[in-house]
């Protein structure tokens, strides 16, 4: 549950729900889940639901007169985020900007809830991110146009009016990360590959060649592990995640994650080339491929926030799909070396489990809160990030079923959503968040 780092009320019955937020009188607050909107009392009591929603409903805001409530609803059928509002006066559920094809985020209202804030991210311009202003009462005359408050050349969000309206402070990004590797000797992280901008890296089965996804832009990236011989294989507004070497290092699959699309799996080869859909014609999700160790198929995963979690195989020669059994709510299929186990999550990593081929099995293999889980390279141990106390990266070694810290996460500021990887010798990888913000102040003449 989240709230307001200000506010100290406590409630005494715990939601389980993906975001929450204090309404203005305290007295209420409203959570989400997947696909609906809750109201209760702040002490738990007389839960109401406000309404199903068509989309993923995340970071809640009140207005300051508490008769509407916005929030980003994530729509899984395009990977976009758009601003939707529940009207609590009329309970009435409503896109604020039904026809615009770019991702936008709720913001904040000024003090006499007159004008709305609220950010856009255009991933086809360089990934721009700009704030934009919204009159309330163009929202209840059937939308007037929204003003565009900034445009680059730094990525503008986090928006805080002043009490009297007539100022807006706002953060202003210049987005870079720092690759990093750690050092088991130094016990500590230190810079990767010159500490390339990087968001992920991918090595190769030899060891030779390193796939990365350069940030900010999301690009995939080739080079030698010193970086020469280095070739760009991707352009925006494809948005890479995943990178995946085949068996014998001649092609890579990978995500597209680019907003306004379906998430879709693409394969390309190591030295350049047009990308192709590993899938043609799937209208559902597709992420987190995993080759076969013949390289001639892959397995991938649907989200169960889309519907039905599963796990796939398909063949790269005929494109004939076979599915592996499991349950629903199952997610971030890894498949081991040599292709006798699938590593997997259960709903939101609350559990790492195991799936055996041979024995056609799903086992549990441990309990706790989890993200990331990569294969070493003999197979015989599965890293993950536990995300419990202050996060640590730990190593689940099979003919144990036992777990081994490897490295504290404290105090480091990790970027791409917390992503952890392996180098050559199964040292650690991570992202380091070196973006550089600072807050302005915009000067405002609002009608």
């Amino acid at each position: 549950m989240c709230r307001s780092p200000a506010e100290h009320l406590v409630v005494s019955v715990p939601f389980k729900g993906l975001w929450a937020s204090w309404a203005p009188d305290r007295e209420f607050l409203a959570y989400a889940t997947t696909d609906a909107i809750y109201l209760a009392k702040k002490d738990g009591s007389d839960v109401r639901k406000l309404a199903d929603t068509p989309v993923v409903p995340w970071k809640l805001q009140f207005s300051p007169d508490g008769a509407h409530l916005r929030f980003d609803g994530y729509d899984s059928s395009r990977n976009i985020y758009s601003i939707w509002e529940m009207d609590l006066r009329e309970k009435q559920l409503t896109q604020l900007f039904p026809k615009w094809k770019v991702p936008q985020h709720t913001g904040n209202w000024t003090a006499d809830s007159k004008y709305f804030f609220f950010n856009t991210h255009d991933p086809v311009k360089d990934r721009d991110e700009d704030v934009w202003v919204l009159p309330e009462s163009g929202v209840r005359k059937s939308g007037a146009a929204a003003g565009q408050l900034t445009k680059g050349p730094l990525a503008f969000g986090y928006t805080f009016p002043n009490p009297e309206g007539n100022r807006l402070f706002v953060l202003g990004t210049q987005s870079r990360a720092e690759l990093a590797r750690y050092d088991s000797v130094e016990k500590q992280f230190l810079p990767y590959m010159a500490g390339i901008s990087a968001s992920e890296a991918e090595i190769s089965r030899d060891g030779n060649w390193v796939a990365y996804v350069s940030y900010p832009d999301l690009a995939l990236w080739r080079s030698r592990l010193d970086g020469t011989e280095k070739v760009q294989l991707t352009s925006p507004p494809i948005e890479v995640v995943g990178p995946r070497w085949s068996p014998d290092g001649t092609r890579i699959a990978f995500t597209d994650l680019q907003a306004g699309r379906v998430w879709k799996v693409y394969t390309i080869s190591g030295g350049g080339g047009i990308p192709e859909e590993m899938f043609p014609g799937d209208t559902k999700a597709e992420i987190d491929p995993s080759w076969w160790p013949d390289g001639r198929s892959i397995i991938f995963g649907r989200s169960y926030l889309s519907g039905k979690g599963e796990i796939l195989r398909v063949d790269l020669e005929t494109h004939q799909v076979s599915s592996v059994p499991g349950p629903e709510r199952i997610f971030s299929p890894r498949l081991s070396p040599d292709g006798t186990m699938i590593a997997a999550f259960f709903e939101q990593g609350s559990k790492l489990m195991l799936y055996d081929f041979q024995n056609r099995q799903w086992r549990d293999a441990a309990h706790g809160t989890f993200q990331f889980n990569i294969w070493s390279r003999n197979g015989k141990s599965i890293y993950l990030v536990d995300t419990s106390r202050e996060g640590e990266i730990v190593r689940f070694d099979l003919d144990h079923a036992n777990f081994v810290k490897i490295a504290s996460l404290k105090g480091i500021e990790q970027g791409n959503r917390g992503w952890v990887g392996l180098a050559r010798d199964d040292s650690p990888l991570l992202v380091r968040d070196k973006s550089v913000s600072d807050v302005y102040r915009l000067d405002l003449q609002l009608p």
